[in-house]
């Protein structure tokens, strides 16, 4: 197979996932982004958004406009560090953590049913060679 189509399949295979993620989470007004935003949130709290950013893969301004969103809505709070004044620290509220769980919930059985066609050493031969993928990816970036 020619290393084109792999790519176009990935591509394709995320649109998918991401328009049906988007689907189960719009009962709660979160995007994908939203919902991962939370999700990373609360692996730890009070991270910088500078952080944030690297681990979501997104820019600065696309971090500060989700985080306005989320912060309009009570869900996340910001705040000045307290060792670096430029930087803002994002923690999730008790709010947040709330609608995170049940969103979490729904979008865990959405992805329990897409990848229920597969058996438990194809999930891991899938996650291992998407693993390697990934990280040639990673390696290639500047």
């Amino acid at each position: 197979m020619k290393p084109t189509t792999l790519y176009n399949s990935l591509r394709e295979t995320i649109v998918y996932l991401e328009v049906g993620g988007s689907d189960v989470l719009a009962q709660f007004d979160l995007s994908i982004a939203h919902y991962d935003l939370l999700r990373l949130l609360s692996t730890e709290q009070g991270q910088r958004m500078g952080v944030l950013c690297d681990r979501l893969l997104c820019d600065n301004s696309k971090m500060t406009r989700m985080v306005d969103q989320l912060e309009g809505r009570g869900l996340v709070q910001r705040r000045r560090d307290e060792e670096d004044r430029r930087a803002w620290l994002v923690r999730l509220t008790d709010a947040g953590d709330a609608l995170r769980a049940q969103a979490l919930t729904v979008h865990e059985d959405y992805l329990q049913q897409v990848f229920a066609t597969l058996s438990d050493d194809d999930q891991r031969t899938l996650g291992d060679l998407l693993a390697h993928v990934r990280q040639q990816a990673k390696s290639r970036l500047s």
